[in-house]
C-alpha cells in the first residue's frame, strides 16, 4: 500500500515521540540505530515525515493520536491538526488512559478532523535539510556514499533535497544499507575489499531510480501512515 493524491486526508494513530525527545520510552525516529533526525535544523518525528510527505501530494494530515510530547510536536507545526493525548512518558514508564476513554476520545477526535480538514495545511520548506545524527560512526561513513550527503562529523551526515520525495529516497538508502545483518546472514559489504565501489554503486543506482520515479506521476514509496478514504 502508500498513499497517492486520491485520498482525502492522513491520520495517525499510536504514534510515539522522536529521537531525542523524552516524551516516550520508546522515543526514536524509524529505528534505534541513530541519535536523532532533524529537518533544517528542528527535531524531526515520523510524524513530520509522513505528513510531508503527504502534503507535497496535496493530503492533509487531520489526526493523531499518541503521546503529550509528540502531541504537542504537532501542534507545532500545524496547531488545527486534532490530536489525542492517550500517555505521558515518566522516564521508562507511562501514564496512560485507559484503553476504553482512548477509544472514545480518538473516535471523536478523528471525525472532527476529518470534517475539519479543509482548514488543516503542514506548510512545506522549498528545500529540506535533512541531518542524521548516527549512533555508530560507520553508518555515517556508509551513508556519506549516497550522491549529495555530506559527511559533517565522525558520527552525522547531512542531505539536501528539493522536494520530501528526494529526501525520503535517501534516507531510504540510508536505513537500507547501514544496519549489519542479523547474526548468522551474510553481510554483502562486510570484509570485502572493494566495499567503497560497491557502496557508490549501490548510492548510484538507488539516485537513479529516485529521478526515474520522480517522473512518474504518483510515485510512491513505503510509508507507515494511517490513511483513511472518504466515502
Amino acid at each position: 500500500g502508500g498513499i497517492d493524491k486520491s485520498f482525502d486526508a492522513v491520520l495517525f494513530v499510536g504514534y510515539h515521540s522522536p529521537a531525542g525527545f523524552d516524551g516516550n520510552p520508546l522515543s526514536h525516529t524509524m529505528n534505534r540505530g541513530n541519535n536523532y533526525v532533524k529537518f533544517n535544523g528542528e527535531l524531526c518525528s515520523e510524524f513530520l515525515m509522513h505528513a510531508f510527505y503527504a502534503a507535497e501530494l496535496g493530503v492533509p494530515s487531520v489526526f493523531l493520536s499518541g503521546d503529550r510530547a509528540l502531541c504537542s510536536h504537532v501542534h507545532h507545526w500545524d496547531p488545527q491538526i486534532r490530536t489525542v493525548a492517550v500517555k505521558e512518558g515518566l522516564g521508562e514508564a507511562t501514564i496512560s488512559i485507559t484503553p476504553e476513554e482512548a477509544c472514545e476520545r480518538i473516535r471523536q477526535a478523528a471525525k472532527e478532523g476529518v470534517e475539519n480538514r479543509a482548514s488543516c495545511h503542514i506548510q512545506l520548506p522549498e528545500t529540506l535539510t535533512m541531518e542524521i545524527s548516527f549512533k555508530d560512526h560507520y553508518r555515517a561513513h556508509r551513508a556519506s556514499y549516497y550522491p549529495g550527503v555530506k559527511q559533517t562529523g565522525p558520527y552525522t551526515v547531512e542531505f539536501t533535497g528539493h522536494s520530501v520525495h528526494e529526501v525520503a529516497t535517501a534516507r531510504m538508502f540510508f536505513y537500507n544499507h547501514t544496519v549489519k545483518p542479523k547474526k548468522g546472514l551474510p553481510d554483502p559489504f562486510f570484509g570485502k575489499a572493494d566495499i567503497h565501489t560497491q557502496f557508490r554503486s549501490e548510492a548510484r543506482k538507488c539516485a537513479i531510480n529516485h529521478e526515474i520515479r520522480s517522473g512518474r506521476e504518483g510515485a510512491r514509496i513505503p510509508c507507515k501512515v494511517h490513511t483513511n478514504r472518504l466515502q
